[in-house]
């Protein structure tokens, strides 16, 4: 059931009002006296640099990537759903992630130059419910959460007017859920007059004295500041501090569809939808199928037989579509890497004095990384009134 303390009504029907409310003056009264280097500038460190900016402390992001007009290069090409975690029971991971979604939706709705940079288009995301167990667990899901306005259930006979395509099955329709371009998103975080980011600055090791913690690189001098927020996925496995997190790579691949003569009549659809795999409506003229899911591979080479995975889970719903895609000729699209846990949860807490981590967002990294960054935002600022 909701309850009246957490954020899982339906953001949309919200007063639109940024992720938290800012910190009293009282909290930080001189914020130009505090720093923080955040190494990573994908999603958990762009979120994590814009939620301490928020709170006006000046943020130094690194990332190894040269960035082309403020965006990562790995980035540019994706899209990415932002939805709730759908789960059949109320654990502590579905209210984080319940909660990183609403403050992702509430950010959007209220700054809208961020959401056109972001390229958010709030079309809504259906699961279906394809098999027994699929339909077992959404449907709980709507019994828990449907009151709140955050989920609906469909029947398959609406799914024609609903998603634009007719499906065999039902499911549960997420209204607030919908598409946005990481890349755009990332850049637009850290669009802030108390960030800087600099490319090309491949982290190797951090150091600690007396004066706080020195990032050191491969090329140039190091960067010092009194606190580090480490946000550089797999990366961090080279630190010595965060090898005992332990976090995995799980490869990813997804097929870009580009022309209605590969997708055929899935252009029409309208929404983003989820049977195991996942199909999005199109944006700027492209359409995402996916994905596969290779645990423990940090490999990034195209693989065909990874696409027909991804047509056979599609084949479960629309197997005339299916079809049609596996016979395109050179499939092509774009592979990613989640990083996961050993307990699939992200980490998001302080490692040492001064030292952070938002690490292992997995499948729902967008809002997961928004959730880590206010959570960490809100114990750097703690620790920075205990040392003044």
């Amino acid at each position: 059931s909701c309850r009246a303390d957490e954020p899982v009504e339906d953001p949309a029907r919200q007063e639109p009002r940024p992720p938290t409310s800012r910190p009293s003056q009282e909290r930080h009264a001189n914020p130009k006296e505090t720093h923080t280097i955040v190494i990573g500038a994908s999603l958990a460190g762009a979120f994590a640099a814009r939620s301490l900016a928020e709170r006006g402390i000046d943020v130094t992001v690194i990332d190894r990537q040269s960035l082309v007009n403020g965006q990562l290069p790995s980035l540019i090409s994706r899209v990415s759903v932002l939805q709730p975690k759908i789960s059949d029971v109320d654990d502590p991971d579905g209210r984080w992630l319940r909660e990183g979604f609403a403050l992702v939706v509430r950010l959007l709705a209220s700054d809208t130059q961020l959401a056109d940079r972001a390229g958010w288009r709030p079309c809504g995301t259906f699961q279906a419910a394809f098999n027994e167990r699929a339909e077992s667990r959404l449907r709980r899901f709507v019994e828990q959460f449907a009151s709140c306005g955050l989920v609906r259930w469909i029947d398959a006979k609406q799914t024609q007017t609903e998603l634009g395509l007719a499906f065999p099955v039902g499911g549960a329709v997420v209204d607030s859920a919908g598409l946005l371009r990481p890349a755009g998103l990332c850049a637009a975080l850290l669009d802030h007059e108390r960030i800087t980011t600099l490319g090309d600055r491949k982290a190797i090791s951090l150091e600690r004295d007396e004066r706080g913690w020195s990032v050191q690189f491969a090329q140039g001098d190091p960067l010092r500041s009194p606190c580090v927020v480490v946000a550089n996925a797999l990366d961090a496995m080279q630190f010595t501090q965060t090898q005992h997190l332990q976090l995995k790579p799980v490869r990813g691949q997804v097929t870009l569809l580009g022309s209605a003569g590969q997708a055929g009549r899935l252009t029409q659809l309208r929404r983003a939808v989820f049977y195991g795999g996942y199909l999005t409506p199109a944006m700027d003229g492209v359409q995402t199928l996916g994905a596969s899911f290779v645990p423990g591979d940090d490999s990034l080479d195209w693989r065909d037989q990874e696409h027909q995975v991804c047509c056979d889970q599609l084949a479960r719903l629309l197997p005339d579509a299916a079809d049609q895609l596996r016979s395109i000729d050179q499939p092509s699209g774009w592979v990613g890497l989640r990083v996961t846990t050993s307990k699939h949860r992200a980490y998001a807490q302080q490692i040492d004095d001064g030292l952070y981590v938002s690490l292992g967002h997995g499948s729902h990294g967008i809002a997961s990384a928004a959730a880590a960054a206010e959570h960490l935002a809100e114990l750097l600022m703690l620790e920075t009134i205990v040392v003044r």
